[in-house]
């Protein structure tokens, strides 16, 4: 927590007695866990600018990037600990210690991105996302900041004609997604998103994911990877949130906390908006660079999705936790499955 922030929350009791609506000043530094360059992540610097103005200037984001206070896949711990107010990260980069996490930020063979916000704002995936941390014992407050759709489904440097070419790859993958892969015989790993080239180009990793075909392009991969593969089923939808240290949250007025929250959700559709209309001119472009871009073969998705399966159910007899999101989720996405069945068929184009 900054000097100012102390200082801001020290005030308090006495700024009350003066009115309940009156603001005070306070500065969050805000650390992210991926280059705030990067397309539709930059959408963080409109969140930036928007909670500044509407709040009159009374809240001052400082962004920092990757790696600039703590380590990109601390920035949970570090918000609740204190160490900065706030960060913008992806719940499922907690997988390892805590498997369910990566329930709120995507999982194989998901919900599309309009779907998992429906979820998370409407069905009670954000009531649930916030009760995994506290159970955890995390001191912090999370809500959505970004979604995009889905994402490349793979780079690699040598053809996927079947699940069995995922045998013995070394791949960068990270969530749900990584467990299934390691069932198919991959040795998966965890590296952070600067670290991807490098490790590519230097045959460190056989294969990576990471994101959509316009950050993928951004960080270089024509240039490492041969082949890039369609559907990401890995990733249908992603959710990155922001997380802000209890203590700061609950120190500043109902006005500031509506400001950040309404920010937020303007960010949300923002996001997911640019992404969905930017992603087939970039496609495009990787292919005039020498990327093979393939779709993954009918085959090859249904293995995925028994594998996926018998994963989810197996987590889903072994934590009540996972069971109750697992079936908040299927709950939210049967009633869309009703609806679209009256309303996408019908109106798909010739």
């Amino acid at each position: 927590m900054t000097k100012m922030t102390k200082l801001a929350l020290a005030v308090l009791p006495f700024m009350a007695m003066s009115g309940p609506s009156l603001a005070q000043d306070v500065t969050i530094t805000l650390q992210s866990a991926f280059p705030t360059s990067l397309p539709v992540i930059n959408t963080i610097r409109q969140f930036e600018a928007e909670v500044e103005a509407a709040s009159g200037g009374t809240i001052q984001i400082e962004l920092a990037e990757p790696g600039a206070i703590v380590p990109p896949f601390d920035i949970q711990q570090a918000v609740s600990d204190g160490k900065i107010e706030a960060g913008y990260t992806a719940a499922a980069y907690l997988h390892g210690s805590l498997p369910v996490a990566s329930f709120f930020t995507s999982m194989p063979f998901g919900p599309q991105a309009l779907d998992y916000m429906a979820w998370f704002y409407e069905g009670g995936g954000l009531e649930l996302n916030q009760r995994m941390y506290d159970d955890a014992g995390f001191d912090l407050v999370t809500m959505p900041l970004t979604f995009t759709g889905m994402e490349s489904g793979g780079w690699f440097n040598s053809p996927i004609e079947g699940t069995n070419d995922f045998a013995g790859l070394k791949l960068r993958w990270s969530g749900l997604a990584s467990e299934v892969l390691a069932s198919l015989g991959a040795d998966t790993v965890l590296i952070a998103g600067g670290e991807i080239f490098p490790s590519l180009e230097g045959g460190v990793i056989d294969g990576t994911e990471f994101s959509f075909p316009q950050v993928d392009l951004a960080l270089g991969f024509p240039d490492v990877a041969s082949f890039n593969y369609f559907p990401g089923w890995h990733q249908p939808s992603t959710m990155i949130e922001l997380v802000i240290n209890r203590d700061v949250w609950d120190g500043l007025t109902d006005s500031q906390r509506t400001i950040i929250d309404m920010a937020a959700r303007t960010n949300a559709m923002r996001s997911v908006l640019r992404m969905e209309y930017s992603q087939a001119a970039a496609v495009e472009q990787m292919a005039e660079q020498g990327v093979d871009v393939r779709l993954y073969s009918p085959e090859t998705l249904d293995s995925l999705r028994v594998a996926w399966d018998t994963l989810v159910s197996e987590m889903a007899a072994a934590d009540p936790f996972v069971a109750e999101v697992w079936d908040s989720l299927q709950a939210a996405r049967t009633q869309e499955d009703t609806w679209d069945a009256l309303t996408v068929t019908p109106m798909q184009r010739p």
